[in-house]
């Protein structure tokens, strides 16, 4: 296959926020019902309820100089499991926004391919080098547009810099790359393939620049993807249901139960505001799968699945693959891990953690665990590139995106989404793995080869799950942390698969209608053993990774399966389980492959080892208990589908195809 250059939007920022702050109250099975299952379920499943105690930039940027402002405060938010004071941390490191030059870097690019004509390679190694630089600046400026317009999602000032930028970048890409061909196609072709080496030079070659039209759909793509995140931000909450001449919105949903004691109307109500979004958010989704379908028509792909898995995220499996991992995923660790475990993470409780707090000790278990790690992270708090905070117009979403003219990167977290320290060290992970390869990154393959999203979330999730082996040193609660990171890590194993199913089928079937999308990701979920009220299901629509980074949500799944194999060689033997993460860090950076050869390289657990997987699926339930001071009795197939059906009224192995 020819390269092009869909790849210069494939290093993607590391999204690591997969619902917004709504879907805790809309989407995930309530609290009353979880509740109301479990304490069911305990007694039918041998669960004992005696869980162990815990104990306790200039005016003309909006926003860029108010923002980013120093500020500290202490307002409370629920999170679905560790509590965290929504305190803010800004700090405004970000060199002030300017414009890059696009006919500079076209002038430069005429210069390299001139250079190319007269067979001087020197000067086109030359210019090679400085144009990377100015390719740099370029691909930071499209970041800070970017983190700007996260950071005020009202802000029209920031969504046209970041398409303009976007636009250049593809621009400039391409006549990048052009000359380079251009050059490696003449008397320059032996200097340059000793210079960039047989492979990437076969690379340069077989470049083919993107059309007027993919240019056009590249932006629309981005157009609607920005549509998606200022309605999921803000019209969200304009929707209401009445019932019983009550008036009810995202805000007040809770009310619904307390005021009429009736589960029943509280999901009249549920779904019903929960229809609305869907109708709302889901018209965007319909035409970017119809767009989506078009782009991948145009690099030769009969379905946008195999383009996305080869081109977007350079994976070294098809979706048929992953497919059969799902399949194993469902049946040996799903159904288990979501009847015995139903409800008893809403028993977990952490003491409540202001940011400062969390990044002072994240600072201490760092440091415990390794001297390079905790040299970063001291970088990183050095630098200013972060914005831990919340405000009102700010996007719930979290991640991670690099700074190439920096040498740096960046970590945007809305704290309204909870679990600071959590979710700060899953970030950091990828901060570190931006850490190791900024300085030593070649220059080609940092332009050309996108990082594995696989393995860049193993560097994020393990260092997650690592950090618990040092929480029983600093808290007192930490065991109920470390069960917290556990059920995350399991929870992701299952959701990954379930959003991939699903995106999976819609691209396997483009025409299908809204309905036919809530009713299929209704029998996916029943499927896994998701509990389900109805036919239908909403929900989908809050997952961003969707519509931003379609199919992206899969490298979640094995990334947390690889970070729990990671997490038990630490149990064994924690150094050892800090060198096995350190190796995969290594591993990103050398470019050497994908999450297969990884596993395989390594030594870690293999997406196509179904008895390795059920083994480790188990001893993750175990722990998850043991942690918890829960017991339960493990069942048969036969008695899991029994208790299935009496509780839940279904049986998941009827709705698996």
């Amino acid at each position: 296959m020819p390269f092009t250059s869909h790849k210069a939007s494939a290093k993607l920022k590391y999204h690591s926020i997969d619902l917004m702050r709504l879907v805790r109250s809309l989407t995930e099975r309530s609290i009353l019902m979880k509740k109301f299952i479990s304490l069911i379920l305990a007694s039918a499943l041998g669960i004992s309820l005696a869980a162990c105690g815990t104990s306790s930039d200039s005016s003309e940027q909006p926003g860029a100089s108010t923002a980013l402002s120093q500020d500290f405060g202490t307002s409370s938010s629920e999170s679905s499991s560790t509590e965290t004071a929504e305190e803010s941390l800004h700090e405004d490191s970000l060199p002030e926004y300017e414009r890059c030059d696009e006919e500079n870097f076209l002038s430069l690019c005429d210069e390299l391919t001139a250079a190319g004509e007269e067979g001087n390679a020197e000067k086109v190694i030359e210019l090679y080098e400085q144009i990377y630089g100015e390719y740099q600046k370029i691909y930071t400026n499209y970041d800070i547009a970017t983190i700007r317009s996260y950071q005020d999602t009202t802000s029209e000032y920031w969504d046209e810099e970041a398409m303009i930028d976007l636009e250049m970048l593809n621009n400039c890409f391409d006549a990048y790359l052009l000359a380079l061909k251009s050059a490696g196609e003449g008397a320059c072709a032996d200097a340059l393939e000793e210079y960039f080496g047989a492979d990437n030079f076969a690379e340069i070659l077989s470049y083919e620049a993107m059309t007027d039209e993919q240019l056009e759909m590249t932006k629309k793509e981005k157009e609607l993807t920005d549509e998606y995140i200022e309605l999921a931000t803000t019209e969200i909450y304009d929707v209401s249901y009445t019932y019983d001449g009550v008036v009810y919105t995202t805000e007040n949903l809770d009310d619904a139960y307390y005021n009429t004691n009736d589960y029943d109307a509280y999901l009249e109500v549920y779904n019903g505001l929960l229809k609305q979004i869907n109708d709302l958010l889901g018209a965007v989704y319909l035409e970017l799968v119809q767009l989506r379908v078009k782009i991948a028509d145009s690099y030769g792909y009969d379905n946008y699945s195999d383009y996305a898995y080869e081109c977007i995220y350079s994976r070294d499996y098809t979706p048929e693959d992953a497919q059969n991992y799902c399949d194993i995923i469902r049946e040996n660790v799903a159904v288990y891990y979501n009847l015995e475990y139903s409800g008893l993470e809403e028993e977990i409780e952490a003491e409540e953690e202001t940011v400062t707090a969390a990044l002072e000790n994240l600072a201490v278990i760092f440091g415990k665990m390794d001297e390079d790690i905790s040299a970063a992270f001291t970088h990183f708090l050095e630098s200013g590139y972060y914005d831990i905070s919340t405000s009102e117009n700010m996007a719930e979403q979290g991640f991670t995106t690099e700074l190439p003219s920096l040498n740096d990167a960046y970590i945007f977290y809305n704290t309204a989404l909870g679990d600071t320290l959590l979710s700060i060290s899953h970030e950091f992970g990828h901060y570190y793995n931006a850490y190791k390869s900024a300085s030593d990154e070649p220059l080609l393959e940092a332009v050309i080869y996108a990082d594995d999203m696989d393995i860049c979330e193993i560097q994020s999730n393990g260092l997650e799950a690592l950090a618990t082996n040092y929480y029983n040193l600093i808290y007192q609660d930490g065991d109920s942390r470390t069960a917290i990171v556990l059920n995350d890590l399991m929870n992701q194993v299952v959701n990954g698969c379930i959003q991939d199913e699903f995106q999976r089928a819609v691209y396997n079937d483009p025409d299908m209608s809204l309905d036919e999308m809530n009713e299929l990701y209704c029998r996916i979920c029943k499927s896994y053993g998701e509990y389900e009220t109805g036919n239908v299901d909403y929900s989908w629509v809050f997952y961003p990774h969707t519509y931003q980074q379609p199919l992206y949500y899969f490298s979640y799944s094995i990334s947390c399966l690889e970070a729990l194999d990671i997490w038990y060689i630490s149990q064994d033997d924690l150094q050892k389980g800090i060198d096995t993460y350190l190796s995969v860090v290594e591993y990103d950076d050398d470019y050497r492959g994908g999450v297969l050869d990884m596993a395989d390289e390594l030594g870690l657990l293999s997406m196509t080892d179904e008895e390795g997987i059920t083994e480790l699926g188990k001893k993750a339930l175990n722990s998850l208990l043991e942690l918890t001071g829960y017991t339960a009795d493990e069942l048969s197939k036969e008695e899991l589908e029994t208790y299935y059906i009496e509780y839940y009224g279904y049986s998941p192995f009827d709705y698996a195809e």
